[in-house]
């Protein structure tokens, strides 16, 4: 779907409609380590231009979908990050199987307590939200009461159209 091999902050912003300096201030105070810079004698140069893939640049715009939904961006990022996340943004096609994760934990008055991230198919979502509401927490025995579930998929298919329409 994209052309190029790298973007750099400007071309991040301008997905998600923001200045290239909050794509930066997600690196220096939300823990968003997406992308990378060029390598001077083995070491990454902290003052050169940082470069994103298309995968980064997906796993952003996931990341901020569940900051949407009120997770702090700093766990929304490393939520992102995960193998079978980025597993599912690495084969995704404008015809692939919807993936979704699946966010259970439990809610303890100010924040939730993500106890587990799945990712599933479309037709596993019924059986898995089911399981995620009569199972318990291991360490308190207290059910789960949180779920929360982001299309992994459509997330990535409209932020990779997003990007051919820079290239």
């Amino acid at each position: 779907m994209t052309t190029k091999e790298f973007y750099f902050a400007g071309d991040v912003a301008k997905v998600f409609d923001l200045t290239p300096i909050a794509v930066r201030q997600w690196r220096d105070r939300s823990g968003c380590d997406y992308g990378y810079t060029e390598l001077s004698n083995g070491v990454e140069n902290p003052n050169a231009r940082r470069r994103y893939t298309a995968v980064d640049v997906c796993k952003i715009a996931i990341a901020l979908a569940l900051a949407a939904k009120g997770y702090g961006l700093e766990s929304t990022f490393r939520f992102a990050a995960t193998t079978d996340v980025v597993a599912v943004v690495e084969q995704v096609t404008p015809s692939s199987e919807d993936m979704f994760l699946l966010i259970v934990g439990l809610f303890d008055g100010n924040a939730v307590l993500v106890e587990h991230l799945l990712v599933v198919r479309k037709y596993e979502l019924g059986d898995r939200i089911n399981q995620a509401f009569t199972a318990e927490d291991w360490l308190t025995s207290r059910p789960y009461d949180t779920v929360d579930v982001v299309n992994l998929s459509a997330i990535a298919r409209r932020t990779l159209a997003a990007l051919a329409e820079l290239d």
